[in-house]
């Protein structure tokens, strides 16, 4: 792997390793908003590694997919649903307190798509399951300390009868662990 490459694959695994992880009880949204600002951080971050890696190899690397259409084809929905919209902050950075949901978040999540298509092949995706699932072990534990009292002081929810781990949202943590296990089962 070339040093972009390793650059672009180290950024990954951060973004897939920390973003379950993080909380910010400083702020008024403790969960989404701080998993919101790191997944803009690092996209800026892997975008910039993408283009200097291009840059480097004196060509733009791009691996073009089945799904490239359909997803330009959205994102111009997006777009012309923005520039429509009656409340164009709301449009662009999403809802309020969490910066998820607008143009600004769809645009990351596309260039995230594009990256990790354009720079790894299987060999560096699996590795990267592999840095998720270390990611969900962690969360998974706290979860089940969360159920037996480990912060129930913390939180007004009553927490010990509905986990919510480091997600904010019960619902959140059981899709997101749910999520995992056909990818376990592939790669078992």
């Amino acid at each position: 792997m070339k040093v972009f490459q390793k650059i672009i694959f180290v950024l990954f695994a951060l973004l897939i390793f920390f973003v379950p992880l993080v909380l910010w009880p400083f702020t008024s949204e403790v969960f989404e908003f701080n998993k919101m600002v790191l997944v803009y951080i690092l996209t800026v971050l892997i975008a910039a590694a993408w283009l200097i890696r291009s840059i480097v190899e004196k060509k733009f690397i791009f691996r073009p997919s089945i799904l490239d259409i359909p997803l330009l084809v959205f994102f111009g929905s997006q777009l012309i649903s923005t520039v429509l919209s009656i409340d164009f902050y709301t449009s662009v950075f999403g809802y309020y307190s969490r910066f998820n949901g607008g143009l600004l978040s769809t645009v990351c999540y596309l260039v995230l798509y594009w990256a990790f298509v354009s720079n790894f092949d299987a060999k560096d995706s699996i590795r990267l399951v592999k840095v998720w699932f270390v990611s969900a072990a962690l969360v998974s534990i706290y979860g089940v300390a969360e159920h037996f009292g480990i912060d129930k002081n913390i939180w007004v929810q009553d927490v010990q009868s509905r986990v919510f781990s480091s997600l904010g949202q019960p619902n959140w943590l059981a899709a997101w662990v749910v999520a995992l296990i056909p990818i376990a089962w592939l790669l078992h």
